[in-house]
């Protein structure tokens, strides 16, 4: 089922939208199965492109710590992005914590299909994003660029997202 919302995201290019769905969704579903994924704790994210009803591949954002131990640390404590206040998507440079925007979802979706040189598999595909309300300019420049058709994120992400009740 799609939702008629009118949200007002950070980030916005023009001609484009992203679209919701509800939690039944099936590919929804799979994107937050991706999210599991995640080694980021504070903010896991996963992603599914499908295209032709057909899923062509999954992704997880990873935060810039390996170690399961900084990780924890980082999500409870050590966030300097946090500690200025930063705005979602902004001054990744603050924090190697933080999933920087080649270290997203969606971008590393792209990236994979980009580096063993099937981009072109991605042009018309549909992005189902679990974990968060919209993507930053980085995003959906690599997913305009891979021909990307529409971004769908689940019904009530950003209150989710805002109170962390993922």
């Amino acid at each position: 089922m799609l939702f008629s919302v009118t949200i007002n995201y950070p980030y916005m290019p023009e001609n484009r939208e992203i679209k919701i769905v509800s939690k039944d969704n099936h590919f929804m579903s799979l994107a937050c199965e991706a999210r599991k994924k995640s080694n980021d704790l504070l903010i896991s994210t996963g992603v599914v492109a499908v295209k032709d009803g057909k899923v062509l591949g999954e992704s997880s954002n990873m935060a810039g710590y390996n170690w399961k131990w900084l990780v924890t640390q980082h999500q409870k404590w050590f966030c300097p992005r946090r500690w200025f206040k930063a705005k979602t998507g902004t001054k990744y440079w603050l924090c190697r914590g933080c999933a920087t925007n080649n270290k997203h979802a969606e971008s590393r979706l792209v990236n994979s299909f980009d580096k063993v040189g099937k981009l072109s598999e991605l042009n018309g595909a549909d992005i189902y994003l679990c974990g968060h309300w919209w993507c930053c300019k980085p995003c959906w420049d690599n997913m305009i660029r891979a021909g990307i058709k529409n971004i769908y994120v689940l019904e009530g992400a950003k209150e989710k997202f805002d109170s962390r009740t993922w």
